[in-house]
């Protein structure tokens, strides 16, 4: 994996070796160097990724000759946080893992912890969820149909509301990247407006 600064030139390329049971190697092990604009090493990367990434500044001038680059004390960039009690009965998922779910009042109706099958199951009701569920995925069939058609008109599963289908991002536009020339998705601001306001006539309706 490379990554690059625009700016600045610097690179940084990252190695990650997969896992094999019958390897000796560190298992789910990250290197890697980062460079600068004039291909010099300037810091050495190691890890695991489902553990800890650590970086180490390389000290001294960089000589084709040595084959060990020497360098500082490492210092940790990442750790991963401990499980916490319990977690094997909920499924040993991290704190943030967990917590991505949790409802948030004034999100917009298309935030998908408003999904009502995904709600109903967390909380436990299955056969409620599977309802939902099925009704959801028949509704979004429907409405996938009628954009192929090329209706600008879509009815809706449980009413008999009518309303334009989602053809277009709402809260991102494309972009030219102004450093790689590269297409990008960009925020438009619309999205905190509209939270703002409390208004999402906008949305479309998918749950």
């Amino acid at each position: 994996m490379e990554i690059k600064n625009h700016r600045t030139g610097d690179i940084c390329m990252l190695k990650y070796s997969s896992y094999s049971y019958f390897s000796r190697d560190t298992p789910r092990k990250v290197t890697g160097a980062v460079t600068d604009a004039s291909g010099s090493v300037k810091w050495i990367v190691n890890g695991t990724w489902d553990d800890q990434i650590t970086v180490a500044k390389v000290v001294g001038e960089q000589n084709k000759a040595k084959e060990v680059i020497e360098a500082e004390s490492p210092i940790t960039l990442w750790k991963r946080n401990q499980l916490l009690p319990n977690s094997d009965k909920m499924y040993n998922l991290g704190k943030y893992a967990i917590e991505l779910n949790e409802p948030e009042e004034g999100v917009a109706p298309t935030d998908s912890r408003n999904r009502p099958d995904q709600r109903l199951m967390e909380q436990g009701n299955w056969d409620e969820a599977n309802k939902v569920k099925q009704r959801l995925e028949d509704k979004q069939r429907t409405q996938r149909k009628h954009k192929e058609l090329g209706n600008d008109a879509v009815p809706l599963v449980e009413d008999a509301r009518v309303q334009k289908p989602y053809v277009e991002p709402l809260w991102f536009e494309k972009r030219k990247d102004p450093l790689t020339g590269s297409p990008i998705w960009a925020s438009n601001g619309k999205y905190w407006d509209a939270k703002a306001k409390q208004d999402w006539s906008a949305c479309p309706d998918i749950f």
